[in-house]
């Protein structure tokens, strides 16, 4: 086994938990081989280097950080969990913590860098009491975060838990219409910059829930760290072959991408389809 084949099959897989031994299916091995693969795998972030360049070139490019939570509720024995707190659901958890590091051009993600956590920017609710002038309120009450209709974002600086935050109201559109959303960060720029940097970040997190979702992020079972984090590499690299697929084909989205490459698994059998998609990077 090798990481194209590990990676194509976490794409083409119909299966809900892509763990190892699903993977070793779709591919036509046994789980000890795939799970010899992972134990084997030496996966640096130097190896994400050549998707870079063949995906963006010079483009000036932004790099977005970004955590999540691998939940693993009921296994207390894998190695690196601990009892946090997961953001998704506010709720405390068993389960261990990732960060990812990542480069976009505002239209394609390709994430490069993982380290794990061992136990700023955010989006804030509207509801969120903060002290501005003097006085305590809502942010969706605060009369200088109004937005009028020729402005697309408005800043102040208010107290928030003891501290002094910025707060930023932003103009978004939906499927349900126009929204206003705030953000809360710990450094001054231009208002419009903040929305941009939160455009940017919205990047990677659509790679969490396409990595959760479609691609078997969280689906490793294993006890070991090694092995559960060379499956998480091999999920960076499933998503950034399907970037390069998705830019290949003029693909709206990465949805369409992991749709096509079943459709040629199903067309062609999956051999082909691992040495077709490989093949957009050079790798194969």
């Amino acid at each position: 086994m090798n990481i194209q084949e590990y990676s194509v099959a976490l794409a083409t897989s119909l299966e809900s938990n892509k763990n190892p031994a699903a993977v070793a299916r779709e591919v036509g091995t046994s789980q000890s081989t795939s799970s010899r693969f992972l134990k084997k795998l030496d996966l640096t972030d130097r190896d994400f280097i050549p998707f870079v360049r063949h995906m963006f070139g010079s483009k000036k490019l932004n790099l977005v950080v970004d955590d999540g939570v691998i939940s693993k509720r009921y296994s207390e024995e894998i190695e690196g969990v601990s009892s946090m707190v997961d953001q998704s659901t506010k709720t405390f958890t068993n389960g261990y913590k990732i960060v990812v590091a990542g480069l976009t051009d505002g239209k394609y993600f390709l994430p490069i860098a993982i380290e794990q956590w061992i136990a700023e920017f955010i989006k804030a609710k509207t509801t969120t009491s903060v002290i501005y002038k003097g006085k305590k309120m809502q942010l969706q009450d605060c009369p200088d975060l109004r937005l009028n209709s020729n402005q697309n974002q408005k800043k102040i600086v208010a107290n928030w838990n003891g501290q002094k935050w910025y707060f930023i109201a932003v103009r978004r559109s939906g499927k349900r219409g126009p929204r206003i959303i705030y953000l809360i960060a710990n450094f001054n720029t231009k208002s419009r910059l903040y929305a941009k940097i939160y455009d940017s970040r919205w990047k990677i997190e659509k790679f969490f829930r396409t990595g959760k979702q479609s691609l078997g992020l969280s689906s490793s079972f294993s006890l070991e760290a090694k092995i559960y984090l060379n499956h998480m590499k091999c999920v960076f690299f499933a998503y950034c072959l399907l970037q390069l697929l998705m830019k290949k084909l003029k693909l709206n989205s990465i949805e369409d991408a992991i749709r096509k490459a079943r459709s040629l698994k199903y067309n062609f059998g999956f051999a082909q389809t691992t040495d077709r998609i490989s093949l957009l990077e050079n790798y194969a």
